[in-house]
């Protein structure tokens, strides 16, 4: 497995809001390309500090998969 790491820091009051985007629009574009493992979104709740992780099952799909996590 190789992973992506992306992090963020969002205000504690949006910090669902950003969890409901991230399952309605970053997941599903994600798990349509070859070789998409998961996903996982991780936060601090105190402090709405945190990072998503993607998991790909190569490194080559990790490198094609970068336009889309932009």
């Amino acid at each position: 497995m190789h992973a992506r790491v992306i992090p963020f820091q969002c205000k504690l009051s949006l910090l669902s809001d950003f969890v409901s985007v991230c399952r309605q629009a970053v997941l599903p574009p994600l798990v349509h390309i070859p070789g998409f493992g998961a996903a996982l979104l991780m936060s601090q709740a105190d402090t709405s500090a945190g990072f998503l992780l993607s998991l790909w099952n190569s490194p080559d799909s990790l490198a094609d998969s970068e336009p889309a996590s932009r």
